[in-house]
């Protein structure tokens, strides 16, 4: 005689509770691909962004350096982490302004007369960002960009012979080495040449 196991009024209670384990498992290994998956694609676009956000501040800087000139009235002066001095770019503008028109940096209809940058860096509620300040040398006015939350910034100055974490005087130096770096300790660096500076040199 042969013994059915199953009920004839269903499974038993046995192959429910390993039918409901397995559909656990599986609904657990789908979550955690999913899991896996969006946290993968949420970190590659924060390190796409931090790194654009990195390049984007450098190469905009040196290029400001690369136009820097000889002024009167502000001379080429930095410190280990500031930096000020005359430059014919202007790179950064107003995301308002292009929305209104109306809405017009106050600083640009006095370039012919002259145009001071300065970065320097500010601590706000534990956080440190760093400024771009803008101002006519003609007059007081200026006009802030806020670049972002930053760890640190510095700056070293070439003078054709060794590098200086200061700079005073008259003079321009042959070139300026930026270093940055951005929360998360992605690191940033370029050495911008101060191409006036290269020349007054080789005249002097």
């Amino acid at each position: 005689m042969k013994i059915s196991h199953h009920s004839k009024n269903g499974f038993t209670l046995l192959e429910i509770l390993i039918a409901l384990f397995l559909t656990a498992l599986f609904s657990l290994l789908l979550y955690s691909s999913f899991f896996t998956t969006f946290s993968t694609g949420r970190k590659t676009q924060e390190e796409m962004r931090v790194f654009h956000q990195g390049w984007t501040i450098l190469n905009n800087l040196c290029m400001e350096i690369e136009s820097t000139y000889f002024s009167k009235e502000v001379s080429f002066s930095g410190k280990d982490d500031s930096l000020s001095f005359c430059s014919a770019a202007s790179l950064y503008e107003n995301s308002e302004e292009k929305e209104d028109s109306k809405k017009v940096n106050p600083v640009r209809k006095e370039y012919s007369n002259g145009v001071k940058i300065d970065y320097i860096l500010s601590l706000s509620e534990d956080k440190t960002f760093l400024l771009r300040k803008e101002s006519s040398i003609s007059s007081s006015k200026e006009y802030i960009v806020n670049l972002g939350e930053v760890k640190s910034i510095s700056f070293l100055y070439f003078d054709g012979d060794d590098w200086k974490d200061e700079w005073k005087g008259t003079d321009l130096p042959e070139a300026v080495k930026i270093d940055l770096v951005l929360p998360g300790d992605k690191e940033f660096s370029i050495i911008a040449p101060v191409y006036i500076g290269q020349k007054w040199k080789r005249k002097g």
